[in-house]
């Protein structure tokens, strides 16, 4: 299994201003996610979603922690896509990884996003 891991920041603010993550999984493939804000599990979640982690006030200087395991379901297309939007902070945050794995391939996608203000 291939893995691919994302350390990044992200800037919430201080205000009351709700902080939505979404999780982008493309090419009909089977994912499940797990979702942390610090050691608190926020979810499970299979496949796309959606989850608002809280307002910044409230979680400014929180690690969020996001692991998601993707397979290969797709007879058509071996690639591999997962995509991470957060917003409600001072910009919006994207950030997009894609590959091609053997046909009927996982891959590991781990995400350590600081939540500064």
């Amino acid at each position: 299994m291939a893995s691919t891991t994302i350390n990044d920041y992200y800037s919430v603010g201080t205000d009351h201003t709700e902080i939505v993550l979404k999780i982008m999984i493309e090419n009909t493939q089977l994912s499940k996610s797990t979702v942390r804000l610090n050691k608190q599990l926020l979810g499970e979640y299979n496949d796309s979603f959606s989850v608002t982690l809280g307002k910044a006030k409230d979680i400014v200087g929180s690690i969020l922690y996001i692991n998601t395991t993707e397979a290969d379901i797709d007879p058509d297309s071996d690639l591999i896509s997962f995509g991470i939007e957060i917003s409600g902070g001072m910009a919006p945050y994207k950030n997009y990884k894609s590959q091609t794995v053997s046909a009927g391939g996982f891959i590991l996608y781990s995400a350590e996003i600081a939540l500064i203000p």
